[in-house]
């Protein structure tokens, strides 16, 4: 049996299996979804990550098909610029094309991952950092994301708005006894969240309510719609929002 054709022991599987989350969620939070795919064999690469066509990536290049070898030879020469082992081509994908990118190997693949990141455009930077402030405040099922130059914050639960109200410093009185299944309740919650939002993003933020029906609440609970950002009122609201959260964690110092 020749050297290539042995499997990868358990832990080298698992540290290409961890660069491929890796470049996955890099890319993601860049705006590309990625499929990729672990190979198994010492002589094979260690991720090959496929691009669709469809995806941001390739509408930097004005999303002509035509000009999708020209974002593959751009992203070569970056991967080639920062001494990343890796190859681009393009490939057949569904009814279009794509770029399949194999790269070398785990340590290739976190040195491409921090190329992406450290590219990043400012819309994504902030709502990368505002996705991660919401989780840190427990809201971790946000639909927050960069789009047409804007960051859109999207729908929040009920019960994930009250948690964002209060963690922006909102009045607890004002939402004390709220019942979240009652649709005039919602209405009231919308109201306060758009304000707190609002205010502490130091930007006019829309909310809207979306009540859920009769039938369906039990499946898909009330929710609220917020609005768009400019990246830097997104990174107004993260800056305020992990204050708030820090003053309500932190111990006070001892007065003298």
């Amino acid at each position: 049996m020749n050297e290539v054709d042995i499997p990868l022991d358990a832990e080298g599987l698992e540290e290409r299996r961890a660069a491929g989350r890796e470049l996955v969620t890099a890319f993601r939070n860049s705006g590309v979804d990625v499929v990729d795919n672990v190979d198994t064999a010492p002589g094979k690469p260690a991720v090959t990550l496929t691009i669709p066509d469809h995806n941001s990536l390739l509408q930097q290049s004005g999303g002509d098909a035509a000009l999708v070898p020209d974002a593959a030879a751009r992203l070569q020469r970056l991967m080639t610029d920062r001494g990343i082992d890796a190859l681009v081509k393009v490939v057949e994908w569904g009814p279009g094309i794509a770029l399949k990118v194999a790269v070398a190997s785990p340590h290739d693949a976190h040195l491409l991952s921090q190329l992406v990141m450290d590219n990043l455009s400012t819309e994504h930077r902030a709502a990368l950092r505002l996705r991660n402030t919401f989780a840190a405040a427990e809201i971790s099922k946000n639909e927050i994301r960069a789009e047409a130059g804007v960051v859109r914050l999207g729908d929040v639960s009920a019960e994930d708005a009250v948690v964002l109200y209060r963690a922006l410093g909102g009045e607890a009185d004002a939402i004390k006894d709220l019942d979240l299944d009652d649709w005039r309740a919602l209405d009231l919650l919308t109201e306060l969240l758009q304000k707190t939002v609002s205010a502490a993003a130091d930007a006019d933020v829309t909310a809207r309510a979306k009540p859920a029906c009769a039938t369906c609440i039990a499946a898909r609970p009330h929710r609220i719609t917020l609005g768009s950002l400019y990246a830097d009122h997104a990174q107004h609201l993260a800056d305020s929002l992990t204050a708030s959260v820090q003053a309500r964690t932190c111990p006070a110092p001892p007065t003298s």
